[in-house]
């Protein structure tokens, strides 16, 4: 799929608005659990995710997502034919909501989404 200047102008713009979300919650506290032994996820990561995950899938339903804190899921498809293939193919967004967990969890203010 070509990506077209407003495409990116529009994803650019969800990017900064899940950033809002980061510095809400950044002096608040949260919830963490861990998805391996030193790997933090927290309840922010999750949230940045989600908002980010539903606002694509608004703007392009025919793009599949994988995000790191989910599983690999694909968009609701308004296309027959896309919708009936399971698993990752063709486009794709891939995300990292919240890098830098770790300073996250901690206060820092060294993250980025």
């Amino acid at each position: 799929m070509p990506v077209s200047v407003s495409l990116l102008e529009q994803a650019r713009d969800v990017v900064l608005r899940a950033g809002e979300i980061i510095r809400e919650n950044h002096r608040k506290p949260r919830q963490v659990r861990y998805k391996g032994r030193i790997d933090p996820v927290t309840d922010t990561d999750l949230a940045v995710e989600d908002f980010i995950r539903a606002e694509l899938a608004w703007l392009t339903p025919e793009i599949g997502f994988l995000g790191e804190e989910g599983a690999a899921q694909e968009a609701q498809s308004a296309q027959p034919a896309r919708a009936a293939q399971p698993g990752l193919s063709g486009d794709l967004w891939i995300l990292d909501p919240l890098d830098g967990t770790v300073n996250f969890t901690h206060a820092l203010p060294f993250v980025a989404t």
